[in-house]
């Protein structure tokens, strides 16, 4: 059988279809290119949000792969297929791989059936994690999951937008991603995001451009530049913060280290109002929001266990005996009520002033008091299911310390400082043998490991100076050893462990040498002193605040503080201030920082409390070449062991292991996808001839066949003819078999036929299609080198169309 060769166009036919078909690709792949870009910026942006984690690579890769190989399907179907038809397929192909990349962690880490068992649960759990969570909150795996969710949606609209051709549209909504930054958070956008965004903008606002020109790229950038301008030179907006009026507290499920948490609030010195209150008194409060009574692993960790019988805040309790007990009757004499209202705190522990015994509600319906739990151990509550909101209103009664009967004492029965009243001494005394105390309070004498001979020597001293064996006096004694003038506040000073991460002394060692630290230096300290003594001590975290007047007074979050607390028989626990400044301090005296005196008056007012062989910084002697490497070393250790501690390098490893995998693999996707189309294509009634010749040469293509050197004669067909093809496989030995060389044959008799004959494709001829191409691609795999068959699965070179593969126009 023999048909003439297909006539040449002329230049006015084929080439102008040539040229707008490549400039559509080049358009199509630019355009995705800078889509994946601007879209892997705006998610990296998103870190000042959601730390980065084990979401930000999945994301990353479920954006990209969405864009990516929509892209490489849309410029491949870009002739022969409908703008629609080529839309649906790369769209479904983009969201296809997408949402593989989204599923395969919730599957093989077994959350899926728990998603799917508990779908409720697992919401509750992620909107308490956003609800109490601070920017950057470092989200749980399910709340990873609702952010790749979030991704996977807005990268399939991109996709569909992208695929349609609107280009311009699909650019401006990955953009819009960049806003939740500055939205959310006090942070703002960085100068070097903005200008790598309005780049990338650019490039698709030039792609879209029906002309590719330099002219229109500068164009574009000219306009991105001015809009960049002008955010820049607006004035700036009022401040924002996580949750529109976020203030979190430094206690809750996602806080590893109370005493961490506490110190970076603390050099926040942040003037958001947390909560205010309305009190009969004009008198210092303290408002706890937890308790710490385990200094075990160098870490502050509150005792949150509720009662067995899960009592909420609504039933009254009795805080001066350990544990609380159940009172019968909320009325006492002594206790008066204080009115609190949220305004921007948002904590899962409940703001309550110390001995509360029992909160009700300030207006009606305007808290759940049932909502709010007590805690087994401590007079301090919190809820497994909630958090506290802004409006939040409620009465809380309590027994205020100035309440206490308070007997003469030498120094008027207050403190150094002449602040906060204490309980008369009773002549309680300490816990001589910890073993021999009650059950309820050796948790509260306990000290983990060996306690340093410096913190046992000092210790002693202070019960040497106190003159007795009482504990209130005691614990006076060491107060007024901190207020004494030997000591200064500083927030600067470091609160992260040294060398050794679970010993808890290291950090007390060093402020009892420095002398210098804030409240969790003060306040754990003199428990541990205390408790080397004998005393049973815990430390309250909470905030500090004086009541004014009878007016609503605002407590702020600067107002956070950390404070010891002494357990006194049938009183409950009495609160002492050993912190020379600081919220503390400013609620009982006004002032922000004690002035240190000099030594003669440091002597008469509390030099009796002064250890005689504890010397300052300044009397000691140089240090010896050993000991001041010390902390230089520690230093060097704490930083390395920071920079490795929760390295994020094995998951970007992973990711970018897994980009390179996915962009190894991509070619490969595409083209059986390609295949796939057309073998479909070669059942229907449009073109069957020409996709089964299309499929026949992508294979001839990649597998090498016909290449130069495996001819002796000619390196070239003599025609850009079907059976010139077929001539030019059989000659090159890729067409051996006789049935492989008559099926090839019936390929490129059935095509000629298709594209210059008037009737198209007969039933017969069009059924037998798909068999025959079978066969002649078979014969091509067979007669192929390993080398070449392994590059034609990777990197099949068909994807790149050639001029010679158009096909002649008649």
């Amino acid at each position: 059988m023999s048909i003439g060769r297909a006539p040449r166009p002329t230049s006015g036919q084929g080439a102008p279809d040539r040229e707008t078909a490549a400039r559509d690709r080049a358009r199509i792949l630019i355009t995705g290119g800078a889509l994946v870009a601007l879209f892997a910026l705006a998610i990296v942006a998103c870190t000042a949000v959601f730390a980065a984690d084990a979401w930000m690579p999945r994301a990353l890769g479920i954006a990209s792969g969405t864009l990516l190989a929509a892209a490489g399907i849309r410029a491949l179907v870009t002739n022969g297929t409908s703008r629609r038809s080529g839309a649906i397929i790369s769209t479904l192909v983009g969201v296809m791989l997408g949402t593989a990349i989204w599923a395969t962690p919730i599957v093989l880490s077994g959350r899926l059936r728990v998603w799917l068992e508990l779908p409720g649960a697992l919401l509750q759990q992620v909107s308490l994690e956003l609800t109490v969570g601070a920017a950057p909150v470092r989200p749980s795996p399910e709340l990873g999951d609702l952010i790749c969710t979030a991704v996977l949606i807005v990268a399939a609209i991109v996709t569909l937008l992208f695929a349609l051709r609107a280009f311009l549209l699909s650019g401006i909504l990955v953009a819009i991603l960049l806003l939740a930054t500055p939205l959310v958070t006090t942070r703002g956008i960085d100068s070097l995001t903005l200008a790598l965004a309005g780049l990338l903008l650019a490039v698709v606002v030039w792609a879209a451009t029906p002309t590719l020109r330099w002219s229109g790229l500068v164009a574009a950038g000219v306009a991105v530049a001015v809009a960049a301008g002008a955010v820049a030179l607006a004035p700036p907006t009022r401040d924002r913060v996580w949750n529109s009026a976020n203030l979190t507290a430094p206690v809750g499920s996602n806080t590893p280290d109370v005493s961490l948490a506490l110190a970076d609030d603390l050099r926040e010195r942040s003037n958001t109002p947390a909560f205010s209150f309305v009190a009969d008194d004009r008198a210092p409060l303290r408002f706890t929001l937890a308790t710490v009574s385990d200094f075990s692993g160098g870490r502050w960790q509150p005792q949150d266990a509720l009662t067995d019988d899960r009592l909420d805040v609504g039933e009254a309790r009795d805080p001066a005996q350990v544990p609380p007990q159940l009172a019968e009757s909320d009325a006492d004499d002594d206790a008066v009520t204080v009115r609190i209202t949220i305004d921007g705190l948002v904590s899962e522990w409940l703001p309550l002033p110390q001995s509360t015994s029992v909160v009700g509600t300030a207006r009606a319906e305007s808290f759940e008091t049932e909502q709010w739990l007590w805690l087994d151990e401590a007079a301090a509550s919190r809820s497994d299911r909630s958090a506290t909101q802004r409006g939040d209103a409620y009465v809380a009664r309590y027994t205020p310390l100035d309440r206490f009967p308070v007997s003469p004492r030498p120094d008027g029965g207050r403190n150094a400082a002449n602040a906060l009243p204490l309980p008369p001494a009773t002549s309680e005394p300490r816990y001589t043998d910890p073993a021999a105390a009650p059950d309820e309070v050796q948790q509260y004498l306990e000290l983990p490991g060996e306690v340093p001979q410096s913190i046992r020597d000092t210790a002693e001293r202070l019960r040497s100076n106190a003159g007795t064996d009482d504990r209130l006096v005691i614990a006076e004694t060491v107060e007024r050893w901190f207020r004494s003038g030997e000591f200064a506040y500083d927030e600067s000073a470091p609160v992260a462990p040294g060398t050794d991460a679970d010993d808890p002394y290291a950090i007390m060692e060093t402020f009892l040498d420095s002398r210098s630290g804030f409240c969790v230096h003060y306040a754990s300290t003199f428990g541990v002193l205390a408790r080397e003594l004998g005393v049973p001590t815990r430390v309250a975290v909470g905030y500090a605040a004086r009541a004014e007047s009878s007016e609503q007074t605002t407590v702020r979050g600067r107002d956070l503080h950390a404070w010891p607390e002494v357990y006194v028989s049938d009183e409950g626990w009495v609160p002492f201030e050993p912190t020379p400044g600081g919220a503390g301090f400013r609620a009982d005296t006004g002032e922000d920082v004690a002035a240190t005196p000099g030594t003669e008056d440091a002597q008469e007012e509390g030099g009796e409390a002064t250890p005689d062989a504890q010397p300052t910084p300044e009397e000691t002697d140089e240090p010896a070449e050993e000991e001041t490497a010390a902390p230089e070393d520690d230093d060097a250790a704490t930083a390395a062991s920071s920079a490795t501690d929760g390295s994020p390098w094995a998951a970007w490893s992973a990711a970018v292991l897994g980009a390179l995998l996915l962009v190894l693999l991509a070619p490969a996707g595409a083209r059986q996808v390609i295949g796939a189309v057309r073998r479909a294509r070669m059942r229907g009634v449009r073109g069957p001839a020409a996709a089964a010749w299309h499929e026949f040469r992508a294979r001839a293509r990649d597998l090498g066949a016909g290449h130069p050197h495996r001819m002796n004669d000619t390196a070239r067909p003599r025609a850009r003819t079907p059976e010139a093809w077929v001539e030019h496989l059989v000659a090159s030995g890729a067409l051996i078999d006789r049935s492989a060389i008559d099926a090839a044959w019936s390929l490129a008799a059935a095509v000629t036929a298709e594209r210059y004959g008037t009737g198209g494709t007969d039933t017969d001829t069009s059924s037998a299609l798909p068999q025959q191409c079978a066969t002649a691609t078979t014969e091509l795999t067979r007669t192929s080198t390993r080398a070449h068959r392994i590059r034609a699965a990777l990197a099949p070179i068909s994807l790149v169309r050639r001029r010679e593969d158009r096909p002649p126009t008649p």
